[in-house]
């Protein structure tokens, strides 16, 4: 995520803090991990050893990852600085294409690619307690996105295969949100009103699960 003052009192005061490298606009990357679960449906075409496919699904997951950045008391003449942000998912969903060659009559090799898509929610905190001063916000979104994986599936026999895949998903950020004050040190139009405009940078996943399948 990356923060840039909201109006013209938070400019004047964000911009000594800058120049003192006490307030930091971007605050880094995070690795996060979580589980995920769901269904999907799809159709298959075959042609000799070869198998066209289009598919979606759709499932919850837990990931979610963070990011804190801080400064000691007495650093450049500031009071301590303490930022957090944390991005979490709540669903994702993709709607691919699938192109595979059976190298057994039981074992079908696999690409996979199309779209994405998920409800990401992210929140952001700042503070100089000595100041009293904080701010923060909250935002849920739905971003879209690509993905491309690969995947190896056996048949089990009586219309039943398992499978395991590799999905790599980029999820485009740029949702943002303007923060508002959470002391009595911030203030609309105070100085500084604490009021911060809030962007999302872009979001990567990979993705390893199996998958149970039933063919009607």
């Amino acid at each position: 995520m990356t923060s840039a003052p909201n109006d013209p009192a938070t400019v004047a005061f964000n911009t000594g803090c800058i120049t003192a490298n006490a307030c930091p606009q971007t605050y880094g990357s995070a690795d996060g991990n979580g589980f995920i679960g769901g269904g999907q449906i799809g159709y298959n075409w075959q042609v000799q050893n070869w198998v066209v496919g289009l598919e979606t699904d759709f499932q919850g997951t837990t990931t979610k990852a963070s990011v804190t950045d801080s400064l000691p008391n007495g650093v450049f003449g500031f009071d301590p600085f303490l930022g957090t942000q944390s991005t979490r998912e709540n669903y994702l969903g993709t709607v691919r294409g699938r192109f595979g060659v059976l190298a057994t009559p039981t074992v079908l090799l696999y690409a996979t690619g199309g779209y994405a898509y998920a409800s990401v929610t992210r929140n952001w905190f700042g503070s100089f307690p000595t100041f009293v001063s904080a701010w923060g916000g909250s935002s849920t979104d739905v971003l879209s996105g690509w993905t491309v994986g690969t995947g190896l599936e056996w048949a089990l026999g009586n219309g039943f295969t398992l499978a395991a895949e590799y999905l790599y998903v980029r999820l485009n950020g740029g949702n943002g949100f303007v923060t508002a004050p959470q002391d009595a040190g911030c203030v609309p139009g105070g100085v500084p009103s604490c009021q911060f405009r809030i962007t999302g940078s872009d979001l990567n996943n990979n993705i390893v699960r199996a998958k149970l399948n039933y063919k009607f």
